[in-house]
C-alpha cells in the first residue's frame, strides 16, 4: 500500500506546555484490602509536544 500526503512533514512551531516523564509505573489497587494487586504499567517514559494528544493506556 502506497500512501502519498500533500502536506510538507515539518513541524511547525506552537506555543504552550510540553509534558514529560520518565520511570512511570501504574499499580491497580485492591480496594477491599488496600494492596497493590496488579502492576499495569513498567518503568515507561515519554514526552508530550504543544498541539499533541497522547493517553497512557495500561492492559488489565
Amino acid at each position: 500500500m502506497d500512501v502519498k500526503l500533500d502536506a510538507p512533514r515539518r513541524r511547525m512551531y506552537q506555543e504552550g506546555t510540553m509534558l514529560s516523564w520518565q520511570n512511570l509505573s501504574i499499580y491497580a489497587m485492591d480496594q477491599n484490602r488496600r494492596t497493590i494487586s496488579k502492576q499495569l504499567i513498567n518503568n515507561v517514559r515519554g514526552v508530550v509536544q504543544p498541539g499533541e494528544l497522547t493517553a497512557i493506556l495500561g492492559g488489565r
